[in-house]
């Protein structure tokens, strides 16, 4: 009766022993290979993401137009889809702007002009910032903004003009704009000064007028003609250059 009770003991202790494997351990086995599982599909999703934000390309520049309103010319230039959530507009002496875009670009897609609603004002200068989904910060080129006095004429109300605007100046370079072959206006950018120009030129008759704005180092080397051309007016006409 001794050794039937204690064959008796042993298979209960074995079926014991296999219920505790089977409850305890195979679910332990196989939740640690779900987390392992998990943290794969993470890890492979951050690692995906991080490149994809390294990959991305966005070509933005800010420039006044002849009103001064604040614009941006965006090209996404990469062969990710991007999205533009927020631009942020900051004048020096005021209070940040930030502007909900929600501005989707396909790859590699055409130039989108984009209006910021904002109007520079004279002695302000605006710093320019866009925010992709990504998480991406960019600084257009021709950030930070501000209105540059144009030459002034003599005397008398314009009736007629032709605003011509820069977006794209490069330190060091000097910047003329010749109006029926004589000088009309100069500028030397400095070094840490990258901006854009922006000048209106006046008439108070009809008639076409020769226009010539070129971009040259110091001595006159490299020169560049960036615009040249008859122009008839009327009517009120603007151009936007690229240097």
């Amino acid at each position: 009766m001794a050794s039937g009770r204690s064959g008796v003991s042993t298979v209960l202790g074995g079926v014991l022993a296999v219920a505790i494997i089977l409850t305890t351990v195979v679910p332990l086995l196989m939740y640690m290979r779900q987390v392992g599982f998990l943290y794969d599909t993470i890890s492979s999703d951050m690692r995906r993401a991080d490149e994809e934000k390294m990959d991305e390309k966005l070509s933005a520049v800010a420039y006044l137009d002849a009103n001064y309103a604040i614009m941006l010319n965006i090209t996404n230039t990469c062969d990710l889809s991007i999205s533009v959530m927020r631009i942020w507009v900051m004048p020096r002496d005021g209070e940040p702007i930030g502007i909900d875009v929600g501005l989707t670009l396909a790859p590699r897609t055409p130039t989108k002009v984009f209006d910021t609603g904002c109007v520079a004002v004279k002695g302000c200068v605006y710093d320019l910032k866009l925010v992709t989904e990504r998480g991406n910060i960019m600084v257009p080129e021709g950030s930070p903004l501000q209105i540059i006095e144009p030459y002034t004429p003599p005397p008398g109300a314009w009736v007629y003009s032709l605003a011509v605007t820069i977006v794209e100046t490069h330190s060091g370079r000097t910047y003329d704009v010749l109006v029926d072959g004589s000088q009309y206006y100069t500028q030397r950018v400095s070094a840490g000064n990258e901006q854009a120009i922006s000048i209106v030129i006046g008439w108070n008759e009809p008639g076409e007028h020769s226009i010539r704005v070129t971009s040259s180092t110091q001595g006159n080397q490299d020169l560049r003609v960036l615009f040249e051309n008859i122009i008839p007016i009327p009517p009120n006409q603007a151009i936007v250059l690229y240097d």
